[in-house]
């Protein structure tokens, strides 16, 4: 019966196109590399080499069992993978709820050292509004969750400072209040809102409607969809609105009560009824230094 032994042995050899070089490479003796394969030989009842003056050269045969001799290693290192997360106790999966508004690039980024770090952990990467995250949380859904700060938090959840995100008041180039300096609170409720809502009907506390006419969506990439379409004024994340305002798609709205916009507090939140394990520490101090 062959070993996992005899088929690395036997794969470093197709590789490497001679007994010695495949020897060199897995720091072990030509001669016990020689009889490794000779003994393989024998239990498959079939010659795997050809010698020649250059080194070896695969047969039919070995031609046809590298492939499978290659999956069976890569299984056998997956195993041996899992087997390592179990003695370090790595989770086996990891979820984390992300403000749908603080998606982007650079955090997607963080999932590829996650996975460095984490190989055998599942990272379910779920994207939703903060009052969404924090009942998922709640829930035992997700572990952990990115969102903005709630002054209303749900009592069994705790939560850790990450950083700020500037919001501000767009609407279309079309709108009647596009170009008005100094726009007061009256002025502005007598135009539709567009108001960023929850599924349970929650609205953030720094963009509850404030006029007269709103419309609702439950993401702010929708928010500024409509915002485009000059269905009204929405308050949107200054990043997440910045590509609009360069192409001339949008314009921010000069109010005389928030003239640089509002910076809003962005949170981690995870349950007090969960330890936390060594995936939630990697985000947690991942997160923190994104955010700052």
């Amino acid at each position: 019966m062959h070993t996992l032994e005899q088929l690395k042995i036997f794969a470093a050899v197709c590789e490497h196109g001679s007994l010695s070089a495949a020897a060199r490479h897995l720091g072990r003796a030509q001669s016990g590399v020689s009889q490794m394969i000779a003994n393989l030989e024998i239990d498959l009842g079939a010659a795997l080499f050809v010698r020649d003056k250059s080194g070896v050269v695969p047969t039919e045969t070995a031609r046809a069992l590298l492939p499978e001799a290659l999956a069976v290693l890569r299984q056998s290192g997956y195993f041996e993978q899992k087997l390592s997360a179990l003695t370090r106790a790595e989770p086996p999966q990891f979820a984390l709820a992300v403000e749908e508004s603080l998606m982007s690039d650079g955090l997607a980024a963080l999932a590829v050292q996650f996975e460095a770090a984490f190989p055998q952990t599942s990272l379910e990467l779920i994207a939703a509004p903060t009052f969404d995250i924090e009942q998922m949380i709640s829930d035992g859904l997700v572990q952990m969750g990115v969102a903005y700060k709630d002054f209303n938090v749900q009592k069994d959840l705790d939560f850790f400072f990450l950083g700020y995100n500037r919001f501000i008041t767009v609407a279309a180039p079309q709108h009647p209040l596009a170009g008005v300096r100094q726009i007061t609170p009256p002025q502005l409720s007598a135009h539709r809102h567009i108001v960023h809502r929850s599924l349970g009907r929650q609205e953030l506390w720094f963009s509850t409607s404030l006029s007269r006419q709103c419309w609702y969506a439950n993401s702010h990439q929708t928010l500024l969809q409509l915002a485009c379409q000059n269905l009204g004024w929405a308050d949107l994340p200054e990043k997440f609105a910045r590509p609009y305002l360069e192409s001339g798609r949008l314009v921010q709205l000069d109010l005389d009560f928030e003239p640089d916009g509002n910076l809003i507090t962005v949170v981690g939140l995870h349950s007090r009824a969960h330890l936390r394990n060594a995936a939630a520490d990697f985000w947690a101090e991942r997160l923190q230094a994104f955010f700052r």
